[in-house]
């Protein structure tokens, strides 16, 4: 009994820390493109766009 209610709150532990490793790597991906685009549209663009 001790060892499946172990099991079942390591498996939802998991599942969270799973859906943490998602959120993160999304993003980075967004953040990522995101710094991509900027270089590629060049720094007088990049200053403009972080221009407040």
């Amino acid at each position: 009994m001790e060892n499946h209610d172990f099991l079942a709150r390591w498996k939802k532990h998991f599942l969270n820390r799973s859906k943490n490793i998602f959120s993160i790597l999304n993003f980075l991906k967004r953040n990522f493109t995101d710094f991509v685009m900027r270089r590629c549209l060049g720094s007088e663009d990049f200053l403009w766009h972080s221009a407040p």
